[in-house]
């Protein structure tokens, strides 16, 4: 067989039961230059390997700082607005786009509905802050913090209203009625 290497190969015979005995492939043969694809396989290998650990430590390091940089945001009241009204005005503007594509004729009712609370929201934050100052208005439990609005502190009723008055902006800038015609 020409300088064919045997290798060791488990044949199973008729009967089911499992040889040991090496058996030679056809394919491997006197292999000749066979080791530049070898070194190429091996460069490429490397390369990737090197590049894969820049990429996962550099994306790692932006991540990294850019979650500092978003919790340093929105340690501040002001960041969180911004926030919000950044995240509102972006979605009221893509619903308000959606509806001119499907052929709406009328303003959203999702528009007057982010008016209304923006503006109930911002008159009872505007109340609270004349009565009571920046806190909340009495101790209260767990869920009626988080749901009940009139225990809210100040400063969630005006993020509130924040939020709602940029997706009414954002609609207003995003929805445009479809041309009669």
């Amino acid at each position: 067989m020409d300088g064919a290497v045997p290798v060791p190969r488990r044949s199973r015979p008729r009967d089911g039961a499992w040889s040991g005995r090496p058996t030679l492939h056809a394919s491997l043969g006197p292999r000749g230059h066979d080791d530049v694809r070898a070194m190429d396989f091996l460069v490429e290998l490397l390369l990737q390997f090197v590049f894969e650990v820049l990429f996962e430590v550099l994306a790692e390091l932006l991540l990294d700082l850019g979650v500092r940089g978003v919790a340093r945001v929105l340690r501040s009241p002001l960041g969180r607005y911004a926030t919000a009204a950044l995240v509102g005005f972006g979605a009221g503007a893509w619903w308000g786009d959606y509806l001119s594509t499907a052929g709406r004729g009328h303003r959203p009712r999702l528009f007057w509905v982010s008016l209304a609370l923006g503006t109930a929201f911002g008159v009872l934050a505007f109340a609270r802050r004349r009565r009571e100052g920046l806190r909340g208005s009495e101790p209260a439990s767990r869920w009626e913090r988080a749901f009940v609005p009139w225990t809210w502190p100040t400063f969630r009723l005006i993020g509130f209203a924040v939020l709602n008055f940029a997706i009414a902006a954002g609609i207003a800038v995003g929805f445009s009625p479809p041309v009669p015609g």
